[in-house]
């Protein structure tokens, strides 16, 4: 009965009766502890939203390393290409000059 009716009732409300002094001592002791398990079942509820979220920032930044690394392979291909390409157009301005090969 008591149970059902601080469920009914806010939380707040149950603490406010409880230092006003409305139970008795050994149901104020039972509010108490309807109190703590409500107090710890917000903490697992919080501890398991921040667990999520910590899950969720891990996998998001897996993500943009991988995507790091594909950058990175793209950039060194693209100046491995440039430097081919610069090492022809050395070979050809030489070849232009006269000089012959190098």
């Amino acid at each position: 009965m008591l149970f059902k009716q601080l469920e009914r009732n806010s939380e707040i409300d149950a603490l406010a009766a409880v230092a006003a002094g409305h139970y008795n001592p050994n149901d104020a002791e039972l509010v108490k502890v309807w109190l703590q398990s409500k107090a710890d079942a917000r903490s697992s509820d919080a501890a398991g939203r921040a667990e999520a979220r910590d899950e969720e920032s891990l996998t998001i930044s897996r993500k943009a390393l991988s995507n790091s690394q594909l950058a990175t392979r793209i950039s060194m291909f693209a100046i491995f290409i440039s430097l081919i390409v610069a090492a022809w157009e050395i070979f050809k301005w030489y070849q232009q000059q006269g000089i012959g090969a190098l």
